[in-house]
């Protein structure tokens, strides 16, 4: 989320996802933000995470979340 920009945060550098995206035609099991992610786990890479509702007009696919 630091990688996205926001109204007032003009000056601020933003901070870079490691690694490059994944190939949309050929994405990798799991979750495919697990190459690039610094809190992944085994489940990430072989398990697509569900959706999880985090405010009420919000959702997230992670297997952190629970």
């Amino acid at each position: 989320m630091q990688a996205t920009v926001r109204r007032g945060q003009k000056g601020r550098p933003l901070v870079p996802i490691a690694g490059t995206p994944p190939n949309l035609v050929t994405l990798p099991a799991g979750c495919a933000f697990a190459p690039r992610c610094p809190s992944v786990r085994e489940v990430c890479t072989t398990t697509e995470p569900v959706s999880h509702a985090v405010a009420s007009d919000h959702t997230a696919r992670c297997h952190l979340i629970a």
